[in-house]
């Protein structure tokens, strides 16, 4: 008796659909990695930025340094818009498998859906940074919010390690085939 062949890894659909189900190897050999080179590069940045203005504060007001640190600004902005143009480019891979895991389990995947509001929070503060030239907003909204995407990190972050440690069910359930199974259908492919 022949044994089913196993489907075709295709990029784009195992990245960026939202069909299907994954194992967790994708949760450990992908979304979890990145997630934590992200979070380290936003602390990393954060950090940077905390120590740039401590050093403004320092020496502007008596040597007129501003020259110096209006640079080491720029150098910020920059590495600040390559970066979130990554995390920008990782936002929908680790969505879309956070999803089908989330099939996997039998789970509706929109318990994902809290998961970009932190991606979106990011972008949004970045733009207005960019906007307002690098000026603070509210202080009282910049701590509101912070607390509100910290909330969003620890459901991101938790609902990956409960992933990534769950095992999904046997067999078909109502989002396909198992992962490694062959698709019964072309619409299970797409």
């Amino acid at each position: 008796m022949p044994d089913k062949a196993k489907p075709a890894f295709r990029f784009w659909s195992f990245f960026f659909s939202l069909k299907g189900r994954v194992s967790r190897v994708p949760i450990w050999a992908f979304v979890l990695p990145v997630k934590a080179v992200l979070q380290l590069a936003s602390f990393a940045l954060l950090f940077y930025e905390h120590e740039v203005r401590r050093s403004f504060l320092r020496t502007a007001p008596s040597s007129g340094s501003a020259p110096a640190i209006f640079n080491h600004y720029q150098d910020l902005r920059i590495v600040g818009l390559v970066f979130g143009l990554i995390a920008w480019l990782m936002f929908w891979p680790i969505f879309a498998l956070l999803f089908k895991r989330l099939h996997d389990a039998g789970w509706l995947g929109l318990f994902a859906l809290p998961v970009p509001l932190s991606f979106v929070y990011i972008i949004a503060m970045a733009i207005f940074r960019i906007l307002h030239h690098n000026t603070m907003p509210d202080p009282n909204l910049a701590l509101y919010t912070s607390w509100i995407l910290g909330a969003i990190k620890v459901y991101g972050w938790t609902l990956a390690i409960i992933l990534a440690v769950l095992p999904g069910m046997h067999g078909t359930n109502r989002f396909g085939p198992a992962p490694g199974q062959p698709p019964a259908t072309a619409e299970d492919v797409f």
